[in-house]
């Protein structure tokens, strides 16, 4: 059995996240700019947005068991400006929005609604109101982060590659916490 660093075991589990979080753009991509859909259709694109955000940028955040966060510099992920834009929306919107919900972020309304009069007693129903819109709309964003996300998989591949080529038995492996040996 192997002995992989904390840092093999992020950069081979990232490659997970972002197996997932790919696969969620390439549902938003499915999405028509010209069509209008229903609030129940915009929550299953909002679980993949959800998912796409939350997936990717899992490997940039904190996280238990002393496995530390990905670094692009150690990746030799040199991002371009125009990469580094979603990359950072990313990640802003994991930690303010997404798996979290901070305070200066929150869209929502409540309309309330009043039935019966004054004299026979006034019942008021409250109506909450969320936000179903999308943060990542269009084909021009969705593609810069399936791009984006394609050249981290790519820099997590050559990262490995040279330690797979020397160590080439270590990476027959299995860790899982379900059905440990």
């Amino acid at each position: 059995m192997s002995d992989f660093s904390s840092e093999t075991i992020r950069h081979i589990y990232s490659l997970k996240d972002f197996q997932m979080a790919l696969s969620a753009a390439d549902f938003l991509s499915e999405l028509d700019a010209d069509k209008t859909y229903s609030k129940i259709q915009l929550r299953k694109y909002k679980c993949f947005e959800t998912t796409m955000i939350t997936a990717y940028a899992r490997p940039f955040s904190q996280s238990h068991g002393n496995i530390p966060r990905l670094n692009l510099s150690e990746l030799q992920a040199e991002l371009s400006k125009d990469q580094m834009v979603p990359h950072k929306k990313l990640l802003e919107l994991r930690n303010k929005v997404f798996a979290h919900s901070d305070g200066d972020k929150i869209r929502m309304r409540i309309n309330l609604h009043s039935i019966g009069d004054n004299e026979s007693g006034k019942l008021n129903f409250p109506e909450f109101i969320f936000d179903e819109a999308l943060y990542f709309y269009g084909v021009l964003e969705i593609n810069s982060v399936i791009n984006l996300i394609r050249r981290m998989m790519h820099a997590l591949v050559n990262t490995l590659l040279p330690q797979i080529q020397k160590l080439p038995d270590d990476f027959s492996y299995t860790k899982d916490y379900l059905y440990p040996e």
